[in-house]
């Protein structure tokens, strides 16, 4: 919503930027993940999907999702049966004593158990993009079925069944996933802005980046610096706050077990 409104306010600026109505919006937030080859025939590449298409994409879906729960399970089953030790002393302060006395900060075990939860965290985001698009599948097959056309080109008189139609369209064949291959990921900018977790991308660039990197327009310099800050700034507030709800939920459901004699 803030980045729609942020829209309009652009575009009572400038008339020549054109938005969607908000509903429409909630369709189209991620609009740097289209990837259709050539936008001038945007039409073209939408009506060229079938049937068949379908059932191709949704099978591929279908096998990375099945491949993908069993690798979930596989990690799931070792890290319950081998679980790692927790040092007491801080990670940060670990880094500190190997540097003035040459102390490993960490083990082999213990670093293999880390990328073993990163490599989880990667597989189990990329399957939620998997079961997505599935379940897209589902609600475009009878509207491809019953070939769902429109005379008129013109945005404003397509039916809500051709819209919904060419977002399902755009959202299976046409648009990036969630996660891509972070562990190909050719640097730090490569990571983030591509292939790491991609749901809120667009919001932090446009509510942080942009803005700040606009403002310091004048000095490029300092501007590269604060955009970033920007960004991961706004990163870390949503995490805290998720996890301050996250703990003021367990909490609760503590306390209520405790008054309650629930064990």
């Amino acid at each position: 919503m803030i980045i729609w409104l942020k829209r309009n306010y652009q575009s009572s600026i400038d008339s020549k930027i054109k938005i969607p109505s908000f509903i429409g919006s909630l369709f189209n937030w991620r609009p740097d993940a289209v990837t259709i080859p050539d936008k001038q025939k945007y039409q073209k590449h939408i009506d060229f999907i079938e049937v068949t298409d379908l059932y191709k994409e949704m099978i591929n879906h279908t096998i990375k999702a099945i491949i993908k729960f069993v690798i979930l399970d596989l990690i799931g089953e070792y890290l319950r049966n081998n679980k790692s030790e927790i040092p007491e002393r801080s990670y940060g302060l670990r880094v500190l004593d190997y540097l003035r006395t040459g102390h490993p900060f960490t083990d082999i075990y213990t670093f293999f158990h880390c990328i073993l939860l990163i490599f989880n965290l990667i597989i189990s985001i990329s399957l939620v993009w998997n079961i997505d698009c599935i379940i897209y599948g589902m609600l475009l097959k009878p509207l491809l079925s019953n070939s769902v056309k429109e005379k008129s080109k013109l945005e404003e008189s397509k039916s809500f069944k051709t819209k919904l139609k060419e977002w399902l369209i755009i959202s299976i064949f046409y648009t990036k996933p969630i996660m891509g291959l972070p562990y190909f990921s050719t640097g730090p900018r490569d990571l983030w802005s591509k292939q790491w977790h991609q749901v809120l991308n667009q919001a932090f660039k446009e509510l942080g980046y942009l803005p700040v990197r606009n403002y310091f327009k004048h000095n490029k310099t300092l501007g590269r610096v604060l955009d970033y800050v920007a960004f991961f700034l706004l990163h870390g507030i949503l995490f805290i706050l998720l996890e301050t709800v996250e703990n003021n939920i367990v909490r609760r459901e503590k306390d209520t077990k405790d008054n309650f004699g629930i064990k």
